[in-house]
Formats: structure tokens, C-alpha cells, sequence
């Protein structure tokens, strides 16, 4: 996949700042989740990763807050990201 941009996880283990990226310290956690991310947006064939795409790679990512919140509202990653996929395929 080409990208316009650096990923956030080619500079997350520098302190190097690319000038669209706001942050450059991940936990773990979000390092996972990023790559969950890219990993979702290269199953659709998409050149881009998308908020649906994060929204997956969170959902994922099974130490995350963000995938305890999801399962405390009854959202399951899998059915989730089965969605995802139908919508942007």
C-alpha cells in the first residue's frame, strides 16, 4: 500500500515528528490497534485507513479500553468488523 504520509507507527519509536502528525508516543496498546487498523483497511482493498478502519483495529485490540467499552455496550468485534467490511468493500 503506498502512503502519503508516514504511518504513525513508522515514527511511533522515534521522536522524529512528521508535520501532519499531531502525536508521536503510542501505548501498546494503540501501536496494536494502528496495525489491526491497517491490517482492516488492506482487507478491503482500500488505499486509505479510515475511521471505520480504526473503529476495527480498536475493536481488536483486546487490551484496549476502547475494545472494554465496545463489549460493555454489547458490541463484538467480529460482527463488527464483518459490517465494516460489507459497507466499504
Amino acid at each position: 500500500m503506498t502512503r502519503l504520509y508516514p504511518s504513525p507507527l513508522d515514527l511511533a519509536h522515534t521522536k522524529k515528528r512528521h508535520p501532519e502528525t499531531i502525536f508521536y508516543t503510542y501505548t501498546k496498546e494503540a501501536k496494536r490497534a494502528l496495525k489491526l487498523a491497517e491490517k482492516a483497511a488492506g482487507r478491503t482493498g482500500g488505499h486509505y485507513i479510515g475511521s471505520e478502519h480504526l473503529l476495527a483495529g480498536l475493536a481488536e485490540e483486546p487490551d484496549g479500553t476502547a475494545a472494554v467499552v465496545l463489549k460493555a455496550a454489547k458490541i463484538e468485534a467480529e460482527p463488527l468488523i464483518r459490517l465494516i467490511d460489507s459497507l466499504v468493500a
